[in-house]
């Protein structure tokens, strides 16, 4: 384990040699680090159920949530209910 003074040094070392605008500057011996995008952590059904809950606290009855939740925006239906608009309108509406 590298001790974290150490670190720090290394840290303020490099910092410091990009602000004197040193050419060339890079993390040394890092790697990049491998990102990974939000919908390859979130499995499919987790999702499903969640924007189906979206969809039922604005009032959807559940069986119709569950159906239409993969297929609309519930953020573009969400607005509409916030406007004073029926759920089944503004699901006509954002379809």
């Amino acid at each position: 384990m590298t001790p974290v003074v150490s670190v720090q040094n290394r840290y303020n070392a490099i910092t410091n040699s990009a602000l004197r605008g040193d050419p060339g500057v890079t993390g040394g011996d890092m790697e990049p680090i491998e990102t990974i995008a939000w919908h390859e952590i979130i499995h499919q059904g987790e999702l499903h159920d969640w924007r189906a809950a979206q969809l039922i606290r604005l009032g959807f009855p559940r069986p119709l949530a569950e159906a239409v939740a993969d297929h609309v925006d519930w953020h573009e239906i969400a607005a509409l209910v916030r406007r004073g608009c029926g759920p089944r309108l503004a699901l006509n509406i954002v379809l």
